[in-house]
């Protein structure tokens, strides 16, 4: 027999969130709105932790390109949840590992789509992204309990021969008797991480896979071609997706390096517009359109070479050039906030006292869990 409970008995849980860094996508995926009690409350944007997604579309519209877009992503954004499942205290670790199982073509011809290592920015985490060719259900979660990310790609369900053999989508993600399927393995292994399932549509332009498959995920996104050959990305018409908005989709474009998302329409949403960025609300920044986008590109590129020059000092003597590593960590998010940090005695010896009263001064101007990642690389706590 079921349990019962009084409404009041049972805890409010916050859905948790991992920004992206494409700041539209991430406001369309939606809010979270935590109470800290005596300190406040906050919100924190991006896709929701513990999840599924579909992201489907017609062929040739560019999915594997916008996944891979997506996956490059992420993997430049430290896991602000992770906790356990960051076993040892170094700066790799803090980062979201990324799964991408492309069944459609070979792991070097996907490894040429991602032009990874002409992005230094990317590439310097590129140990933290994983491929693999495995279709059956059962090798695929074998490979995630091995390799453990945070994010998974299926490129795609409709290649699984699950999917094609008759068992169908119910089957893949929520499993049987005696099979685990996705939703479980969510639940219990993965529960600060998301999975996108890449499908195709018919040729009748309906989603393969039958009415049900569309009911068995948290969100369905289409995937579509304008005329004028951008593209748009928005909640499947009829669809369901109650963790962020489905009434406005963002725009993208294809460029060389991948898919890029040029629309803005954050700067619609008054809330987002108070968000504290650099010193500034996004409204601030917003009312000064080409002073917005140079001061974005300025500070994008100082902790693009800050991250450089940080991996590059960590490589010297790990011994001795831990803390200058991630004392330049918190430099890099301390460019983001536009916090001036307070010089150190000695520059290439800080110390923990030193970096942890940085930290401090950062952490006013971001969103809490970011600088702890960085405070877990030296205690082990979060």
């Amino acid at each position: 027999m079921a349990n019962v409970f009084s409404l009041k008995d049972i805890k409010a849980e916050a859905i948790l969130r991992q920004l992206t860094g494409i700041h539209d996508l991430d406001w369309q995926m939606g809010k979270t709105v935590h109470d800290r009690g005596v300190l406040g409350k906050y919100k924190t944007w991006g896709i929701p932790l513990g999840k599924m997604t579909i992201i489907t579309g017609s062929g040739g519209t560019g999915k594997t390109r916008f996944a891979i877009n997506l996956a490059k992503a992420l993997l430049r954004q430290p896991n602000e949840h992770r906790g356990s499942r960051c076993p040892t205290p170094c700066m790799m670790s803090l980062m979201n590992r990324v799964l991408y199982i492309q069944t459609e073509v070979t792991l070097g011809e996907l490894k040429a789509m991602t032009r990874i290592d002409e992005e230094p920015e990317t590439a310097q985490f590129t140990e933290n992204f994983f491929a693999s060719e495995a279709r059956l259900l059962s090798d695929q979660i074998d490979i995630i309990r091995k390799v453990r990310p945070d994010f998974v790609f299926i490129d795609s369900i409709n290649l699984m021969p699950e999917y094609k053999g008759g068992l169908g989508a119910r089957f893949i993600l929520e499993g049987d008797e005696t099979h685990i399927g996705y939703r479980q393995l969510l639940q219990n292994e993965l529960a600060d991480g998301h999975v996108f399932f890449l499908a195709h549509y018919s040729k009748e332009g309906e989603l393969k896979g039958g009415t049900e498959f569309p009911h068995l995920v948290d969100g369905v996104f289409s995937l579509a071609k304008r005329d004028d050959g951008l593209l748009t990305f928005g909640i499947e018409k009829d669809q369901k997706y109650r963790y962020g908005r489905t009434d406005l989709e963002t725009v993208w474009k294809h460029e060389d390096h991948g898919v890029v998302c040029v629309s803005n329409n954050r700067f619609n949403d008054p809330e987002w517009m108070q968000v504290t960025w650099g010193g500034k609300t996004w409204g601030e920044f917003a009312n000064q359109d080409e002073t917005c986008r140079a001061e974005l590109a300025r500070r994008a590129e100082l902790a693009r070479r800050e991250a450089i020059d940080a991996k590059a000092h960590s490589r010297v003597d790990p011994m001795k050039s831990d803390n200058r590593f991630y004392a330049r960590q918190v430099a890099v998010k301390a460019a983001e906030a536009g916090v001036v940090l307070t010089p150190y005695n000695d520059p290439e010896h800080p110390t923990m006292d030193e970096i942890e009263a940085r930290m401090a001064q950062v952490r006013r101007k971001l969103q809490p869990g970011i600088v702890d990642c960085i405070k877990y690389a030296f205690t082990g706590k979060m």
